[in-house]
């Protein structure tokens, strides 16, 4: 936290506008307003911090359902996780390929939708699992989760590059001060959204994939 405060008093009192044609100074705060103040920025912001919420929420809770509850071992846990940043990288390259087909808000509407079917797919299969409709064993969740968060990773992705993408179109004048600002607003919401997953962690598998499902809604 000190480190952090005084890396941003020394960009915010050092560091100049990084726009290569740009030689007067930006003002933060002016940056700052136009930006809270535009609903696609803020939208925007919106959707990233929720995917991310959804990916270090499932390192934050997952490890405590794979690990606590079915009995993964640690060293497996990271190799669940490696698998998911595989299917996250396909998502990224699939997505590139959409543009030739979709505008960039209907592939973001697409990598969302991905998200919720495989957020609620995971619902339904811990729903079984808790209440034991169908028996489903330790090893045939741990297949589940892993499915699912590839599938939500693979969403994620689709969804994320490309919201990053028209962000802050708007802003090119001023793009080192717009990315800073708008970084720092969605990491911000993104703690908060992690954060809330473990609020709701109660030690069963049932928080986590319906607080996935109501990011993804």
């Amino acid at each position: 936290a000190i480190f952090s405060i005084i890396a941003m008093l020394i960009a915010f009192i050092i560091l100049p506008e990084t726009h290569p044609h740009r030689t007067e100074r930006v003002s933060i705060f002016k940056v700052a307003l136009s930006m809270i103040c535009n609903k696609k920025v803020v939208a925007c912001g919106l959707i990233i911090a929720a995917n991310n919420g959804v990916a270090f929420g499932f390192f934050a809770e997952g490890s405590f359902i794979m690990i606590d509850l079915l009995h993964l071992t640690p060293s497996d846990f990271g190799f669940a996780c490696a698998a998911t940043a595989v299917s996250g990288a396909l998502g990224g390259i699939f997505a590139k390929k959409l543009h030739n087909r979709f505008s960039t808000e209907v592939i973001i509407g697409q990598g969302i939708a991905v998200m919720l079917v495989f957020s609620l797919f995971l619902g339904g299969a811990s729903l079984l699992y808790f209440y034991d409709f169908v028996q489903v064993s330790n090893a045939q969740m741990v297949m589940i989760i892993i499915t699912a968060q590839m599938g939500i990773m693979f969403g994620r992705c689709v969804c994320l590059s490309n919201t990053l993408a028209i962000a802050l179109v708007e802003y090119k004048h001023c793009i080192g001060t717009s990315v800073s600002l708008f970084g720092f607003f969605y990491y911000t919401v993104m703690g908060l959204f992690t954060f809330g997953v473990g609020i709701l962690h109660d030690g069963t598998v049932l928080p986590m994939p319906f607080y996935f499902v109501s990011l993804s809604l």
